[in-house]
């Protein structure tokens, strides 16, 4: 074997090396879009799902949806105010916490709409973890469903915030070159 074959045998075998690495980047690439575009659908079952539980409460903790009146704006919360963060919870650390993703949803704490304003749940879906979703309520205006109302109305917007750091690629979303983790929103409005 000359000088000439084992410069052809390396070239080739740098020539297989590479290949085989850009096709293991391109599998590599190809199962992390599959994973976040898997995660993007889990975000909106989860989401929709947490945002389908809300709406099936009570409007308000002042107006029952059962009552047979019809009550006056004036008889609501004046903010979204929910009566669980006064409950003491422990969490399986011992510490008491407001966000404890073990407390049940179905307890009496969480029977209107209000209840859910800064509450927080971690999530598995799919068999992907690490999804975080949070609940903003607040009123918005009658004539315009999408600005918040710095007063009581018959209409409440819940926007249902969802994270994943694990799954979410970071993102440049406002073109300033820093890229910020992705936030995906979804919402809807309950009426009175």
């Amino acid at each position: 074997m000359g000088f000439g074959q084992t410069m052809l045998t390396a070239a080739f075998l740098v020539l297989i090396t590479i290949a085989a690495m850009n096709a293991n980047k391109m599998i590599v690439e190809r199962d992390i879009s599959y994973y976040e575009q898997e995660a993007y659908q889990q975000a909106a079952v989860l989401a929709n799902s947490l945002l389908t539980e809300i709406m099936t409460k009570d409007f308000d903790e002042y107006a029952s949806s059962s009552d047979s009146w019809y009550a006056n704006v004036t008889d609501f919360s004046t903010t979204p105010n929910p009566e669980w963060g006064e409950a003491s919870y422990v969490n399986p650390s011992g510490t008491a916490d407001r966000w404890n993703p073990y407390r049940s949803v179905t307890t009496s704490y969480f029977d209107d709409v209000d209840d859910y304003n800064g509450y927080k749940r971690i999530a598995t879906s799919g068999g992907l973890p690490g999804f975080e979703l949070t609940v903003q309520v607040y009123y918005v205006n009658s004539t315009d469903l999408e600005t918040p109302s710095s007063s009581r109305t018959y209409y409440k917007r819940i926007v249902v915030t969802v994270k994943n750091t694990t799954y979410f690629r970071k993102r440049d979303q406002n073109k300033d070159g820093t890229e910020e983790d992705v936030e995906l929103e979804f919402s809807t409005v309950k009426a009175y």
